[in-house]
Protein backbone atom coordinates (compact mmCIF):
# COMPACT_ATOMS: atom_id res chain seq x y z
CA UNK A 1 0.00 0.00 0.00
CA UNK A 2 1.01 3.70 -0.56
CA UNK A 3 2.24 5.69 1.82
CA UNK A 4 -1.22 8.00 1.61
CA UNK A 5 -3.29 5.29 2.28
CA UNK A 6 -1.36 4.22 5.50
CA UNK A 7 -1.47 7.57 6.62
CA UNK A 8 -5.41 8.00 6.00
CA UNK A 9 -6.00 4.29 6.81
CA UNK A 10 -4.42 4.71 10.56
CA UNK A 11 -7.03 7.57 11.52
CA UNK A 12 -10.03 4.94 11.74
CA UNK A 13 -10.43 4.12 15.06
CA UNK A 14 -13.69 2.27 16.27
CA UNK A 15 -13.03 3.52 19.90
CA UNK A 16 -12.41 7.35 18.57
CA UNK A 17 -15.10 9.60 20.68
CA UNK A 18 -17.47 11.36 17.96
CA UNK A 19 -16.76 15.12 17.45
CA UNK A 20 -18.81 17.82 15.75
CA UNK A 21 -19.29 21.03 14.47
CA UNK A 22 -21.30 23.87 15.64
CA UNK A 23 -24.07 25.04 12.94
CA UNK A 24 -27.11 27.40 13.40
CA UNK A 25 -30.57 26.43 13.00
CA UNK A 26 -31.19 28.17 10.22
CA UNK A 27 -32.26 27.21 6.43
CA UNK A 28 -30.92 30.07 4.83
CA UNK A 29 -27.05 30.02 4.21
CA UNK A 30 -26.85 33.67 4.55
CA UNK A 31 -26.97 33.41 8.40
CA UNK A 32 -23.20 34.79 9.21
CA UNK A 33 -22.92 38.21 12.01
CA UNK A 34 -20.98 40.44 10.43
CA UNK A 35 -18.74 43.05 11.87
CA UNK A 36 -16.48 45.93 10.62
CA UNK A 37 -13.13 45.24 9.57
CA UNK A 38 -11.23 47.19 12.04
CA UNK A 39 -13.45 45.75 14.64
CA UNK A 40 -13.12 41.91 13.00
CA UNK A 41 -9.31 42.71 13.40
CA UNK A 42 -9.51 43.07 17.36
CA UNK A 43 -11.99 40.20 18.00
CA UNK A 44 -9.43 38.06 16.11
CA UNK A 45 -6.99 38.84 18.02
CA UNK A 46 -8.59 38.39 21.74
CA UNK A 47 -11.47 35.49 20.47
CA UNK A 48 -8.61 32.89 18.97
CA UNK A 49 -5.19 34.59 18.21
CA UNK A 50 -4.48 35.26 22.18
CA UNK A 51 -7.16 34.79 24.03
CA UNK A 52 -5.37 33.84 26.99
CA UNK A 53 -3.31 37.23 27.44
CA UNK A 54 -5.18 39.81 25.07
CA UNK A 55 -6.77 42.70 27.17
CA UNK A 56 -10.73 43.56 26.84
CA UNK A 57 -11.78 46.96 27.45
CA UNK A 58 -15.23 47.14 29.36
CA UNK A 59 -16.14 49.95 27.85
CA UNK A 60 -15.69 48.59 24.34
CA UNK A 61 -19.46 48.33 22.24
CA UNK A 62 -19.11 45.50 19.87
CA UNK A 63 -21.64 45.94 17.52
CA UNK A 64 -22.04 43.32 14.62
CA UNK A 65 -24.89 43.35 11.78
CA UNK A 66 -26.50 40.76 10.71
CA UNK A 67 -26.89 38.96 7.04
CA UNK A 68 -30.46 38.66 5.79
CA UNK A 69 -30.87 35.28 6.48
CA UNK A 70 -31.05 35.62 10.05
CA UNK A 71 -34.54 37.45 10.66
CA UNK A 72 -35.83 39.07 13.98
CA UNK A 73 -37.70 36.00 15.04
CA UNK A 74 -34.70 33.60 14.38
CA UNK A 75 -32.90 36.53 16.27
CA UNK A 76 -34.94 35.85 19.48
CA UNK A 77 -35.21 32.48 19.38
CA UNK A 78 -31.57 30.94 18.00
CA UNK A 79 -28.87 30.06 20.95
CA UNK A 80 -26.00 30.08 18.53
CA UNK A 81 -24.66 32.01 15.65
CA UNK A 82 -21.59 32.23 13.39
CA UNK A 83 -19.31 35.29 13.06
CA UNK A 84 -16.85 36.07 10.40
CA UNK A 85 -13.95 34.68 11.08
CA UNK A 86 -14.61 31.64 13.38
CA UNK A 87 -16.34 34.00 16.66
CA UNK A 88 -18.75 31.88 17.92
CA UNK A 89 -21.94 33.88 19.43
CA UNK A 90 -24.22 32.55 21.60
CA UNK A 91 -27.62 33.79 23.39
CA UNK A 92 -27.52 34.86 26.94
CA UNK A 93 -29.57 31.57 27.92
CA UNK A 94 -27.13 29.45 26.18
CA UNK A 95 -23.83 31.11 27.66
CA UNK A 96 -25.66 30.94 31.15
CA UNK A 97 -26.04 27.13 30.41
CA UNK A 98 -22.55 26.94 29.58
CA UNK A 99 -20.61 29.13 32.16
CA UNK A 100 -22.52 27.00 34.39
CA UNK A 101 -21.63 23.45 33.38
CA UNK A 102 -18.23 23.98 31.12
CA UNK A 103 -14.62 24.72 31.71
CA UNK A 104 -12.52 27.00 29.60
CA UNK A 105 -14.72 29.15 28.01
CA UNK A 106 -15.68 32.98 28.83
CA UNK A 107 -17.99 34.91 27.05
CA UNK A 108 -17.56 38.83 25.72
CA UNK A 109 -20.87 40.90 25.70
CA UNK A 110 -22.43 41.92 22.23
CA UNK A 111 -24.93 43.42 20.34
CA UNK A 112 -26.16 42.11 16.92
CA UNK A 113 -28.80 44.36 14.72
CA UNK A 114 -31.42 42.66 13.22
CA UNK A 115 -33.72 44.73 10.49
CA UNK A 116 -33.00 48.11 12.67
CA UNK A 117 -33.63 46.25 16.22
CA UNK A 118 -30.81 45.14 18.19
CA UNK A 119 -30.20 41.69 20.50
CA UNK A 120 -27.67 40.78 23.06
CA UNK A 121 -25.43 37.82 22.26
CA UNK A 122 -22.42 36.72 23.65
CA UNK A 123 -18.96 36.04 22.19
CA UNK A 124 -17.73 32.49 23.08
CA UNK A 125 -13.87 32.55 23.79
CA UNK A 126 -12.23 28.98 24.13
CA UNK A 127 -9.53 28.96 26.25
CA UNK A 128 -8.70 25.20 25.17
CA UNK A 129 -6.38 24.25 22.37
CA UNK A 130 -5.56 20.87 21.13
CA UNK A 131 -4.22 19.03 18.45
CA UNK A 132 -7.34 17.74 17.30
CA UNK A 133 -6.97 17.57 13.24
CA UNK A 134 -5.31 15.38 11.65
CA UNK A 135 -3.33 18.04 9.48
CA UNK A 136 -1.19 15.81 7.23
CA UNK A 137 -3.93 12.96 6.21
CA UNK A 138 -6.76 15.74 6.01
CA UNK A 139 -4.48 17.40 3.39
CA UNK A 140 -3.86 14.26 1.60
CA UNK A 141 -7.28 13.35 1.38
CA UNK A 142 -8.37 16.99 0.02
CA UNK A 143 -5.91 16.09 -2.82
CA UNK A 144 -7.84 13.69 -3.20
CA UNK A 145 -11.43 15.35 -3.56
CA UNK A 146 -11.68 18.72 -2.70
CA UNK A 147 -14.76 17.62 -1.03
CA UNK A 148 -12.71 15.65 1.53
CA UNK A 149 -13.85 15.87 5.70
CA UNK A 150 -11.41 17.27 8.30
CA UNK A 151 -9.55 14.39 9.60
CA UNK A 152 -9.73 14.46 13.04
CA UNK A 153 -6.61 12.94 15.02
CA UNK A 154 -8.00 9.65 16.84
CA UNK A 155 -5.14 9.48 19.62
CA UNK A 156 -7.26 12.73 21.45
CA UNK A 157 -8.14 11.13 24.96
CA UNK A 158 -8.36 14.20 26.75
CA UNK A 159 -12.12 15.18 27.37
CA UNK A 160 -13.34 18.68 26.46
CA UNK A 161 -16.57 20.24 26.00
CA UNK A 162 -15.14 23.20 23.02
CA UNK A 163 -12.09 23.55 21.78
CA UNK A 164 -10.25 25.15 18.63
CA UNK A 165 -7.29 23.19 17.32
CA UNK A 166 -3.55 23.54 17.89
CA UNK A 167 -2.65 25.10 14.48
CA UNK A 168 -5.62 26.07 13.03
CA UNK A 169 -7.08 28.18 15.37
CA UNK A 170 -10.18 29.21 13.35
CA UNK A 171 -11.11 25.51 13.71
CA UNK A 172 -14.16 25.29 16.26
CA UNK A 173 -14.44 21.37 17.74
CA UNK A 174 -17.30 20.60 20.35
CA UNK A 175 -17.22 16.94 22.20
CA UNK A 176 -20.31 15.13 21.54
CA UNK A 177 -20.57 15.37 25.66
CA UNK A 178 -20.96 18.97 24.99
CA UNK A 179 -23.64 18.25 22.44
CA UNK A 180 -25.57 16.27 24.72
CA UNK A 181 -25.63 19.08 27.27
CA UNK A 182 -27.31 21.11 24.85
CA UNK A 183 -29.79 18.64 23.88
CA UNK A 184 -30.73 17.92 27.42
CA UNK A 185 -31.08 21.93 28.31
CA UNK A 186 -33.23 22.36 24.81
CA UNK A 187 -30.52 24.95 23.78
CA UNK A 188 -31.46 25.49 19.98
CA UNK A 189 -28.11 24.72 18.16
CA UNK A 190 -27.72 22.55 15.25
CA UNK A 191 -24.56 20.08 14.91
CA UNK A 192 -22.79 18.50 12.03
CA UNK A 193 -20.58 15.75 13.19
CA UNK A 194 -17.34 15.20 11.59
CA UNK A 195 -17.82 12.45 9.05
CA UNK A 196 -16.48 9.07 9.72
CA UNK A 197 -13.14 7.78 7.35
CA UNK A 198 -14.13 4.78 6.45
CA UNK A 199 -17.92 5.67 5.05
CA UNK A 200 -16.05 8.94 3.17
CA UNK A 201 -13.89 6.46 1.39
CA UNK A 202 -16.88 4.03 0.72
CA UNK A 203 -18.59 6.53 -1.08
CA UNK A 204 -15.89 7.80 -3.18
CA UNK A 205 -15.90 6.79 -7.04
CA UNK A 206 -13.03 4.26 -8.31
CA UNK A 207 -11.07 7.10 -10.01
CA UNK A 208 -10.48 8.96 -6.41
CA UNK A 209 -9.59 5.71 -4.45
CA UNK A 210 -7.29 4.60 -7.43
CA UNK A 211 -5.19 7.30 -6.71
CA UNK A 212 -4.55 5.80 -3.12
Amino acid sequence: PSKQLTIIAVERDCSMTDFFRLAPKIKSRQHYVVFSEGLQDKLSEIIWENPNTAPIDARWKILGTAQHGITKKIAEEIDYLPAFVSIPLFSQRASKIILEECDGIDFIPCCILVDGAQFDFFIGRIHQFLPLINHEASNQAERLSPLAPIIINSEIKRSFFLARDTEDRTKIICSNEFRELCIERKLNIDFHKFEDLENWLKRQPPDIINKI
